[in-house]
């Protein structure tokens, strides 16, 4: 399964790791288009987090995907990260741009979680 085949409303988690520390949160894909899927951002003092900011450091991402019918949660790793705008008609908002370049994983049994 590539990133994009999952459909926008899914309900992922996106993990971002810097050294031995790793951070989940639950978000839901907003579009998908052909190479990527589009993200809502985390929102901190009112502005929008760039991830792709160097002053955080060395960061790594991971989607995370509760593929429910097959009893199982997929890992997409090191997928890059770009924070972009997104113009529907007249509104403009900020997203995570976030890109695959290979299939799924099946996550290890520590990166697993209750999928019911």
């Amino acid at each position: 399964m590539l990133l994009t085949d999952l459909k926008a409303g899914s309900a992922i988690s996106f993990e971002i790791t810097i050294g031995d520390s790793h951070y989940e949160f639950p978000s839901s894909i907003i579009y998908v288009y052909p190479d990527s899927i589009l993200i809502p951002p985390f929102i901190r003092n009112g502005n929008v987090v760039n991830l792709g900011d160097k002053r955080f450091g060395n960061m790594t991402f991971t989607i995370y995907y509760a593929d429910t019918g097959h009893s199982r949660r997929l890992a997409f790793k090191g997928v890059s990260v770009e924070t972009v705008e997104h113009s529907v008609g007249n509104n403009t908002d900020f997203y995570y741009k976030i890109k695959s370049s290979g299939f799924a994983a099946l996550a290890k049994i520590s990166e697993r979680r209750n999928t019911k």
